[in-house]
This record gives C-alpha cells, sequence and structure tokens, in this order.
C-alpha cells in the first residue's frame, strides 16, 4: 500500500539512498552517518516523519555508507556463500546423510530467506538476525570441511 507510512518511509529512504550513491559511489557517506549525522543529508523521510532510522534494505545501506565496490563486495561474498551452500546440498543427498542433509537444505533455505528479505530490510542492523545468520554459516563451512577431509587421501 504506497499510502502506508511504512511503506512511504521505505521509498523515501531508498529514493533518497539513490541520491546519496550517486554523490558518493566509491566509499559511501561512512558507516552510521545517517544515524549519527542525519541533518548533513536532507533526507526527505527525516522531514516527513519524526522517525530517524536506516535505509530499510541491505544492499543500499552498505552501497550508502561504504561505497558500490564494497556492494560488489558483498554481493559477491554472499553469492559465493551461497553457491557452497547449493554444492553442500547436492554433496549431502548424495552421501545420504540424512541430518548433514536436513541441515545443509535448511540452511540453504534459510540464507535464501535472509537475502531475499534483505532487499526490503536491513538485517546486518538486527544482530540477532546476523547471530543467526553467522552460526548457521559456521556449522555449515564445518559440515563442508568434514566432507572435505573424506575426499583427501
Amino acid at each position: 500500500d504506497l499510502h502506508d507510512p511504512g511503506t512511504d518511509y521505505r521509498i523515501l529512504m531508498w529514493t533518497d539512498g539513490l541520491r546519496l550513491i550517486r554523490e558518493h559511489p566509491w566509499f559511501g557517506i561512512g558507516m552510521n552517518s545517517v544515524r549519527d549525522a542525519w541533518w548533513r543529508f536532507d533526507l526527505a523521510a527525516y522531514r516527513k516523519y519524526p522517525l530517524r532510522s536506516h535505509f530499510h534494505s541491505t544492499p543500499m545501506q552498505i552501497a550508502v555508507e561504504s561505497g558500490i565496490p564494497a556492494l560488489i563486495d558483498w554481493v559477491f561474498f554472499m553469492g559465493a556463500y551461497w553457491k557452497m551452500l547449493v554444492q553442500l546440498v547436492v554433496r549431502t543427498r548424495d552421501e545420504q546423510d540424512r541430518w548433514s542433509y536436513g541441515f545443509a537444505l535448511g540452511a540453504l533455505g534459510a540464507t535464501s530467506g535472509f537475502l531475499a528479505s534483505s532487499l526490503v530490510h536491513y538485517d546486518f542492523g538486527d544482530s540477532v538476525v546476523i547471530f543467526l545468520l553467522f552460526c548457521l554459516a559456521g556449522i555449515a563451512l564445518a559440515l563442508r570441511q568434514q566432507f572435505l577431509k573424506k575426499e583427501m587421501p
């Protein structure tokens, strides 16, 4: 609903986010600059609403704060991690290890959901969500390492 204040706030933040990315494409405006020095950026959402928040999109937040090169790095990193999870799902299914297959499938699903929600939420700004993502990543990497050890002579 475009008349919903939450949707309106997001759209205003994304519009200003694109403007800030165009103005500061290489290094962004700096981490937490919008939170700590919001008055410097003339944000329409801040003029219209009393809420001082973030850009409600992980890719947008990264690009605004750290620049397009950092966003490209994040996309490659998350893409490589997602691809590793897909390979882990295939490997565990082929090994017929039900627990590992279930975990790998769950980690892939959770990561896919995380990445999808990151488009309209700043998930990296939520410590509980990011803790769970990194916890799953650590277990998935340990599981992958166990399968790699099996391949070595």
